[in-house]
């Protein structure tokens, strides 16, 4: 058995302790991720809003300016609210900033793509609706008039987008993600990772939080970057109840690997990132030694595993500042049984209990 254990979360009390039983396969990538790192931050689980500061007392820790030479009206959120983490908000994040990130944070809603509107997650625009590029699958979300939300896909080219496996008892979507920038998907993680850190460690990222300030790319500090990646799992079976995110940070400075890591877990996706720029790794950057990218393992218990499946691992690089169009992207649904319905009532089949993942 395998125990995972934080004593500190964003508002100081102890918000993780963790025991599971690995899967085999990951046991090894568990002993060597966390023998370099330990967690110092995840977000809390519960619903609970944090203590604020009033906004006459605030200042915003990424332009460094206060009250009143900029605005706190808006709610900051420290997970972006489009992956329906609505209830905690940061008090260092002016208005200025919050309307630069929420453009990286489009561009991260358009990488994940349908996915959103599959999982039905509540934003702030309400459950996203989902059209391919060529309007031949549609994907939305409605109310049945007995407040049970109805999930309906629509496809013009049924057959060549929706493919049924009743033997493994999935559906697979072939859709295209909306058009995105990888790197400006890159800073959204990033911005999220600089939300979480304490300030001493924030002060080691001014390159970073200089990278991020920068929406069009003028300076170029991140472009080709080689930390501008992510490692993705993508988990079968039911998805996280709730999006949170950890950081973990090394516990040797003299370790050939960057200082921290972030996580993020939302719905059937793991997303893992690594922050480049950080001034206590420069050392590291003279080209003698090879910096390591350690992939944290996807915390699923063995029982999980049994009953899904393996999570599916990825590698995506998140460097090129060029827009990306016309993407493909399958996403599998499991389910437990199909209704066939009349098809004046839905339209051709049905399933039930299904849980998405996605490739």
């Amino acid at each position: 058995m395998y125990q995972i254990k934080i004593s500190e979360g964003l508002d100081g009390v102890e918000v993780m302790d963790l025991v599971m039983d690995l899967p085999d396969k990951y046991r090894k990538q568990y002993d060597d991720f966390f023998s370099a790192y330990e967690l110092i931050n995840i977000q809390p689980n519960e619903l609970e809003k944090v203590r604020l500061k009033k906004p006459s007392e605030r200042q915003c820790r990424f332009c460094k300016k206060a009250y009143p030479e900029v605005r706190f009206n808006k709610n900051a959120h420290v997970i972006p609210e489009l992956l329906g983490r609505s209830n905690l908000y940061s008090d260092f994040e002016c208005d200025s900033c919050n309307m630069r990130f929420g453009v990286y944070e489009s561009e991260f809603s358009a990488f994940i793509g349908a996915a959103r509107s599959l999982a039905q997650v509540k934003a702030k625009e309400g459950i996203p609706k989902y059209k391919s590029a060529d309007k031949k699958l549609m994907i939305h979300s409605s109310d049945d008039g007995s407040g049970t939300r109805r999930l309906t896909v629509e496809s013009e080219d049924f057959e060549a987008r929706i493919v049924f496996d009743e033997d493994e008892k999935k559906v697979t979507l072939k859709t295209d993600r909306p058009s995105y920038v990888p790197l400006m998907v890159y800073k959204a993680l990033a911005k999220i990772l600089l939300t979480l850190l304490d300030e001493e460690s924030f002060a080691s990222y001014g390159r970073l939080n200089e990278a991020i300030a920068d929406v069009n790319e003028e300076k170029g500090l991140l472009k080709g970057n080689p930390f501008a990646m992510a490692f993705i799992y993508v988990n079968p079976g039911k998805p996280f109840p709730i999006a949170q995110a950890f950081v973990a940070q090394k516990k040797d400075k003299k370790a050939v690997i960057p200082s921290h890591s972030m996580v993020l877990y939302f719905q059937n996706y793991i997303y893992q990132m690594f922050p480049a720029c950080c001034s206590d790794d420069f050392w590291m950057y003279d080209g003698k030694a090879q910096i390591g990218l350690l992939n944290a393992p996807p915390l699923v218990d063995k029982s999980f595993v049994q009953r899904f499946g393996e999570p599916e691992a990825f590698r995506v690089m998140l460097g090129a500042a060029q827009r990306v169009k016309n993407e493909k992207s399958e996403i599998v649904l499991r389910y437990d049984s199909i209704i066939k319905v009349m098809e004046g009532d839905t339209g051709g089949q049905k399933s039930t209990g299904s849980d998405p993942s996605a490739v």
